[in-house]
């Protein structure tokens, strides 16, 4: 079976706590923190990256390259 490109939100889970959870269909994760100013990333290798929300804007605008990183992912879920 052919993996499609691109991706979608597979599972999305909020909590009273205000976080909310995000599987993607291509297996990667996202966590976006109750307050809204940062997120944790996890790549499909388990890697995570914790990023303030006002950091990935600004680097994505530098690096246009990635069209399926942490900051489409961040557009996606919110």
């Amino acid at each position: 079976q052919q993996e499609q490109p691109g991706f979608g939100i597979e599972t999305a889970l909020c909590y009273q706590d205000g976080r909310a959870h995000f599987i993607f269909t291509d297996k990667t994760s996202l966590i976006l923190h109750s307050k809204g100013d940062c997120f944790t990333y996890f790549r499909k290798d388990g890697k995570k990256l914790r990023q303030l929300v006002k950091f990935a804007i600004s680097k994505s605008v530098q690096d246009t390259s990635s069209s399926s990183g942490p900051l489409s992912k961040l557009l996606l879920a919110l």
